[in-house]
């Protein structure tokens, strides 16, 4: 996401957000029209997640959270192949969010998924949801690990697993003056970073 977003921002964090996915090319705002008019006119949140789209599409959705101060957003699934409709796949798990097709089928609000809160950082972004049926979806991919003997796969659903299992909080820092809260922070993420490496280790 471009730096724009943000100014002295850090993260941009929205609440109960609907969630569009996408295959094939975005080429325009008109295949998504209503989705976008929907966000508009009854000032929803919307997060459209596409499988690839025109770049110059970014522009047009910046303007219309910087100016119109509308929160709809427009990122790609990353990866490629096999990977990228297993990505599809877990974000339609956790947001019970209908999978269309942009080349051959109509897009309505009807196809819309939901998230409780959505977290945007620069470089990733976090969706928060509660989902009775996620439990049973995790366990089918643990299923795969015992079949499947290819490192690379196993890597990747391993991946996928601990991305669905991870758990947030949040943690409070005080102090009596900003220079001892700005040292407590830095030690904490310090901290947190160190504990990353080692999970990812």
């Amino acid at each position: 996401i471009s730096s724009m977003y943000f100014n002295d921002k850090e993260e941009i964090k929205i609440n109960n957000v609907n969630i569009l996915l996408m295959r094939g090319h975005l080429e325009n705002l008109e295949q998504v029209s209503e989705i976008i008019n929907e966000g508009l006119t009854r000032n929803k949140n919307i997060l459209i997640l596409a499988e690839d789209f025109n770049e110059s599409l970014n522009q047009e959705i910046f303007l219309y959270y910087s100016q119109a101060k509308k929160n709809i957003f427009l990122f790609k699934i990353p990866d490629y192949g096999s990977r990228k409709e297993a990505i599809f796949q877990d974000l339609s798990t956790i947001t019970n969010s209908n999978i269309k097709n942009i080349d051959y089928e109509l897009v309505c609000n009807s196809n819309l998924g939901f998230s409780q809160s959505v977290l945007i950082q620069k470089d990733k972004v976090i969706i928060v949801n509660e989902n009775k049926n996620l439990d049973n979806y995790i366990n089918k991919l643990k299923d795969k690990l015992k079949d499947n003997y290819n490192d690379y796969e196993n890597d990747f659903v391993k991946s996928r697993i601990a991305k669905l299992e991870k758990g947030m909080a949040t943690i409070y820092v005080g102090g009596i003056t900003k220079t001892e809260i700005k040292e407590k922070i830095m030690r904490i993420e310090d901290a947190l970073n160190a504990l990353e490496r080692s999970s990812n280790g």
